[in-house]
């Protein structure tokens, strides 16, 4: 309960430090299910990415953020407290997807496939985690395209500056079982960037 609390007191710090600093558009709202486990897959432009979203999605979302987000104690603690769990780069953590497929069973849970920050424009080579997620899952996939964060954080900076930022949710899709890991990841990357 008291997690609850301190998650939508977060979400409405964030949104009124949101609408001061920079303008958001958000579009789709009425795409993502009101009820029940799915997963949410975006690119990746800002660190600001996985706190943009939950703050603009109505339903309340858990995520992966690399390790790295969580050595700062207190980035690292409103992180978890909007539903974070880390992530190691750059190999299998075999842990983190069995705490996503753990969380799936109840809850929304967001990931991004590209597995890190890409330059807008640039598609990067996916990662096969959320054919995974679909396979062992067989939960529907709600596309999400973010864009203007690189803008308001730049990569390598720790300052924000004010530029319009757009959230766009797509329509859920659901893949078939005889689909491989691979042309399911593509095919939520297809998607995602459909959303342009």
């Amino acid at each position: 309960m008291l997690k609850t609390f301190f998650y939508w007191l977060s979400i409405v710090v964030l949104k009124i430090t949101q609408v001061c600093l920079f303008p958001m558009k958000v579009y789709g709202r009425e795409n993502v299910p009101s009820k029940g486990p799915f997963i949410l897959a975006s690119n990746h432009f800002s660190h600001l990415d996985p706190i943009l979203i939950p703050v603009s999605s109505p339903r309340r979302l858990n995520f992966v953020a690399k390790e790295e987000l969580f050595e700062n104690k207190w980035f690292g603690k409103l992180l978890s407290t909007l539903g974070a769990f880390p992530v190691k780069r750059g190999q299998t953590d075999m842990s983190s997807i069995r705490e996503m497929l753990r969380r799936l069973k109840t809850q929304p849970v967001l990931i991004f496939p590209e597995g890190t920050r890409a330059r807008p424009g640039v598609e990067r080579k996916i990662q096969q985690g959320v054919g995974l997620l679909v396979k062992q899952t067989n939960l529907p996939v709600v596309p999400v395209y973010i864009t203007g964060t690189d803008k308001v954080l730049p990569p390598g900076t720790k300052k924000l500056n004010r530029y319009p930022v757009t959230i766009t949710f797509g329509k859920s899709i659901t893949f078939g079982s005889e689909l491989s890991r691979e042309a399911i990841s593509y095919g939520v990357l297809q998607k995602i960037y459909e959303l342009k």
